[in-house]
């Protein structure tokens, strides 16, 4: 039972949250963790109030102690839920809000957060439905509300795609009606319109479009090819003009709508527009266009937007369309090196050069297959410099080039190129991969801790590198920031027993004693026996102002152990800190009785009879731990320090 203390604290604690005083409101919840067992609703409020703090990393791991000892309660769940969500945790996220709703927390703002997480994870049904039963119960809440109108428009989006136009423009037009007014908005419905042959209509949206974006040359352009269906050429030229483009010197009448559209795909990709231009020959591949250009942009427009299985996908079907342009092979061979079929890409590329394509480019296709083929390093690297002479910027050579370095035995030289590698790649996994192990090997550290940080700041979830990190971070006794590293870990779920003793050790060492003791007091419900555990939450309570209390813990604790003589020399110490001298006499001679060869009690012994002027039995337990020390040559040691 939490004593009326404890339950004090823990009103002051919420009283402290409830001001916004969060930091106050952690010191009094840590100060119940540390010290009792009895309040769980403490490891509740300490969640909360992280996540208030701005450190829902840090919430994770205590709203999970809450729902171990209470996993029935929403609650829980919900605010579990909610700090995953705060971290892009999605899925997880989801599952927590899931098990909220279904132990009956089936509010709006349960609902809402469920919504929120299904958008996230890119199912706009799912999230659209939740959204709207949450808009039921709190209409008035804006926040809730929009989120419901953003879900239903990308679920209208969808639709769309899934060829129901019709349905689509009836939603877009509650999205508009709804205040939710943008040129996206009109541009979408103007495609729907188009697609059910309401071309008036659609002009209108992208004439509402235009204005709202009056820059965007893509919507003029559109705009262009309806007035041209609807036979309004004169204006469908200016409105190219106004767009800052000329169309080919061709008569005014030889133009139509279909002819526009295709000049639009080629003007799109040219201007660097790549979803324009993706949008734009998608559509005239749904029209039936066979033409292999129109499908080489396709292919392109997705190469350029990282979509490189459909970028395979639309470069073979171009080369088949027009299966002697090189280029397109070319095209092919890069796609397909960029999904890691090197042997596909090489063939592609030796097809290509059957076919008239330019040298410097099949060697350069040839060196990057090659590489990744297993050619020796060491006969790459004269290639990779000639080529990379010609292509100074290239990302592709850049990479190879420096991992040919790294592999050759030259790390100081590949870290230059990686780090250049990477101002123009920032996320490239492996890059950073490849800069921890060089300052490994360079003997580094603060390079090494600085280039694991950076890893994990972008790949959070590799628990391996991780635990790297952490090693590195303890053995340099940086402990705050190896507790840190850990606390974020709980959240991609690098959990456990070993790594709950780890961060219990330091927070120790790092001064967050309440915290320690709180973990420790976990484990040792665990492990009760465990003497090591013990002593660290004794440790803890000490430091963090709980003496009697530790001296409490240390009484149960070394009668339960019973046979192990570390536990007295603990609670000796403490009660002798304590002026508790006679208990501390009691403990230290049974920590004698436990372990007669050591001798640390009766040096112990010693010193409490030398400051009770007792010098005879000072004297007799100094000469007893003097000869133990004899036996063991621990003595001279002693002397000579």
């Amino acid at each position: 039972m939490a004593s009326p203390s404890h339950n004090t604290l823990l009103s002051q604690a919420l009283a402290a949250g409830a001001d916004r005083n969060y930091v106050k409101a952690e010191e009094l919840l840590t100060k119940i963790i540390a010290e009792t067992e009895s309040l769980p609703e403490t490891w509740l409020y300490l969640g909360r109030t992280r996540h208030a703090m701005g450190y829902p990393e840090r919430a994770i791991p205590a709203f999970r102690v809450y729902l171990e000892r209470c996993p029935d309660d929403a609650n829980g769940w919900f605010f579990l839920g909610r700090s995953f969500l705060g971290i892009g945790l999605a899925r997880e996220a989801s599952r927590c809000l899931g098990k909220a709703s279904e132990l009956g927390r089936h509010d709006a703002e349960t609902l809402a957060l469920c919504g929120f997480a299904e958008l996230k994870l890119k199912r706009p049904s799912k999230a659209r439905a939740f959204l709207e039963e949450a808009v039921k119960l709190a209409p008035e809440n804006a926040s809730i509300h929009r989120g419901y109108i953003n879900a239903l428009f990308v679920e209208a989006l969808r639709v769309l795609n899934r060829g129901d136009p019709a349905a689509a423009s009836h939603m877009i037009s509650y999205v508009i009606a709804e205040g939710h007014d943008g040129p996206a908005q009109h541009l979408y419905r103007a495609r729907a319109f188009k697609e059910q042959g309401r071309l008036v209509e659609a002009l209108s949206d992208l004439e509402v479009a235009i204005k709202m974006s009056p820059d965007d040359s893509s919507l003029r352009l559109q705009a262009a090819a309806l007035r041209f269906a609807l036979g309004d050429a004169r204006t469908a030229i200016a409105d190219i003009e106004a767009a800052g483009l000329k169309l080919p010197g061709l008569p005014e009448s030889s133009w139509s709508a279909e002819a526009l559209e295709r000049w639009r795909v080629i003007a799109a990709m040219e201007t660097g527009d790549y979803k324009a231009a993706l949008a734009a020959a998608t559509e005239r591949l749904r029209k039936g266009d066979k033409d292999a250009a129109i499908r080489a942009v396709a292919a392109q427009a997705n190469f350029e937007l990282g979509r490189f299985e459909r970028a395979v996908a639309h470069f073979k079907r171009a080369v088949e369309a027009d299966p002697a342009a090189p280029d397109l092979r070319l095209g092919l061979a890069l796609a397909y090196w960029e999904t890691d079929k090197y042997a596909e890409a090489k063939a592609a590329a030796n097809s290509a050069v059957k076919r008239g394509a330019k040298a410097d480019e099949a060697s350069y296709l040839d060196v990057i297959c090659d590489a990744k083929l297993g050619a020796d390093a060491e006969a790459l690297l004269p290639r990779l410099q000639r080529l990379l002479k010609n292509r100074p910027g290239d990302p592709r050579l850049m990479l190879i080039y420096a991992e040919s370095l790294y592999k050759t035995g030259r790390p100081d030289l590949a870290e230059a190129w990686f780090k250049d590698f990477l101002f123009i790649e920032p996320d490239h996994e492996l890059a950073r991969l490849y800069l921890i192990s060089i300052a490994e090997s360079l003997g580094n550290q603060d390079a090494l801790a600085r280039h694991y940080k950076d890893y994990l700041s972008a790949y959070p979830d590799n628990s391996s590198i991780r635990r790297e990190y952490v090693e590195l971070l303890a053995g340099s006794r940086l402990w705050q920031d190896a507790a840190i590293a850990i606390e974020e870990g709980y959240a991609y779920g690098v959990t456990g027993r070993k790594v709950d003793t780890m961060l219990a050790l330091c927070y120790r060492n790092s001064g967050r004693y309440r915290d320690a003791a709180g973990l420790y007091r976990r484990l040792l419900q665990g492990e009760p026996g465990n003497t090591e555990l013990l002593l660290g939450l004794a440790w803890s309570m000490d430091r963090s102002g709980a003496k009697n209390l530790a001296i409490e813990l240390l009484e149960r604790g070394a009668a339960y152990i019973a046979k192990e003589a570390e536990p007295y020399l603990a609670l000796g110490a403490l009660q002798a800190k304590a002026g508790m001298n006679e208990k501390a006499v009691a403990a230290f001679s049974k920590a004698v009785e436990l372990a007669p060869a050591d001798p640390r009690p009766l040096r112990n012994l010693a010193r409490l009879y030398d400051q009770a002027g007792i010098a005879s039995m000072a004297l007799k337990f100094r000469s007893q731990a003097d000869s133990l020390e004899i036996k063991t040559g621990n003595l001279e040691k002693r002397r000579k320090i």
